[in-house]
């Protein structure tokens, strides 16, 4: 038996097709708290299903901007699908935001007659014009950042998030301006850098992997098919409940006879294997070293904890454990502290093509022993020092009471 139509098309985001309780439960809180003053960075791996979630607030803000308009709040969402933009400098971005919210609250104002800003720093004395020139509404902005990477990446990346920092932190336009940033690497960096400007200004989620419920819905709602159990599980296996892997497997299998679910469900997992082999390259060139060698360790073990990673692979374990579970090949216990091998997909990949690039250790492990040997240097100079007469604090005192032109000979007795 065949399906009469194949609703799945793994190369584009459909926010129709949108599941998942956690992703769900996310996209209402997104769309009731932007329109409070709350704004978000979304982080998630490649093809996590960052931008079905973004079109599905926009969607959802629309038809929120509908019913609110007639209590007088004009909600302006804003989608800004980076990858779609061509090069711009910071001034030509901002114009182009600008450009944008002119024409959303056109639709529902005539009183939009303000001088656009002749630069990027010019944005929020247009902002703040503009949102006071619509007497007859309270407005809300709310601006939709799709795979911020690329704007991250011009030179001029730092200046854009510090622009956006005192926007969101201004007095007047904090009550109208809210915004949410999409990303992979960069965002994720963000998220885990306290120095970014953005790191503790915004509410931070990130997408994880579809529970087995979540790929039962995924599987069975959009093509209104019932799929047994045993397909169910096997399929969650077999992806790991990653939201692009399911669906590149069911559009291949929904164009086959249902009831031999397991002939074809093997056959997509092949011609995945054979034809998109590349995204998984990608995900493991995104690693670096020590990374992949805790993958390495992880598929002959199934199972890490913290202390396994933080004997053989040195400094930051904790963040070598989050990447893999960011990109979707492993499960991250944060009670436990484990780290659990998932994605039989990538697991068979990675089997046949995963090659580490250098010693899992050698960063690390160079790293360390500086460490160590710094300490050493610093014991024996202590101990040199002492049994010279000195006191342990001398290096204080001789500067507090000496002249500060006495560092010459000082540096020559050291010298010594």
């Amino acid at each position: 038996m065949n399906l009469n139509t194949n609703p799945y098309n793994w190369r584009s985001a459909n926010p129709s097709i949108f599941y998942g309780q956690e992703r769900q439960k996310l996209s209402e809180a997104m769309v009731s708290r932007l329109r409070k003053g709350d704004s978000f960075g979304i982080t998630g791996g490649r093809k996590m299903g960052k931008t079905t979630l973004l079109r599905h607030v926009n969607t959802n803000l629309l038809k929120e901007a509908e019913t609110s308009i007639k209590g007088g709040l004009l909600i302006v969402p804003v989608l800004i699908e980076t990858l779609s933009l061509p090069p711009m400098t910071l001034d030509e971005i901002f114009l182009h935001l600008s450009k944008r919210v002119e024409l959303g609250c056109s639709e529902f104002s005539s009183r939009v007659k303000v001088a656009l800003p002749t630069s990027a720093n010019d944005f929020s004395r247009y902002t703040q014009e503009l949102i006071r020139s619509i007497e007859e509404y309270r407005v809300q902005i709310i601006f939709l950042f799709d795979e911020i990477e690329p704007l991250l990446n011009e030179p001029w990346g730092r200046g854009f998030l510090n622009l956006w920092r005192s926007l969101l932190t201004d007095e007047f336009l904090s009550l109208h301006l809210t915004s949410v940033f999409c990303g992979a690497s960069e965002m994720y960096k963000t998220a885990q850098d306290v120095g970014s400007p953005l790191s503790n200004v915004l509410d931070w989620y990130e997408l994880s992997l579809f529970s087995v419920e979540d790929t039962r819905s995924l599987a069975c709602l959009p093509c209104s098919y019932e799929w047994p159990d045993q397909f169910i599980q096997a399929l969650h296996v077999i992806t790991g409940g990653h939201p692009f892997l399911i669906q590149y497997l069911m559009q291949s299998i929904c164009d086959q006879d249902v009831t031999t679910w397991d002939n074809s469900l093997e056959v997509a997992k092949k011609r995945f294997l054979m034809e998109q082999r590349m995204q998984f390259q990608n995900w493991w060139d995104s690693f670096d070293g020590s990374t992949q060698g805790v993958y390495d360790l992880l598929s002959k073990k199934h199972s890490l904890n913290l202390r396994d990673i933080s004997t053989g692979y040195g400094i930051n374990p904790h963040r070598k454990m989050s990447i893999l579970a960011h990109t979707g090949v492993a499960i991250l216990d944060n009670d436990k502290v484990t780290l659990s091998i998932c994605n039989n997909l990538f697991i068979e990949w990675f089997s046949q093509n995963g090659i580490v690039s250098i010693t899992p250790t050698e960063r690390d492990s160079v790293e360390k022993l500086l460490g160590s040997v710094e300490l050493l240097m610093r014991k024996a100079l202590l101990n040199h020092f002492e049994q010279q007469g000195y006191k342990s604090n001398w290096l204080q005192e001789h500067f507090r009471s000496n002249r500060s032109d006495d560092l010459p000979n000082l540096v020559k007795r050291v010298g010594k």
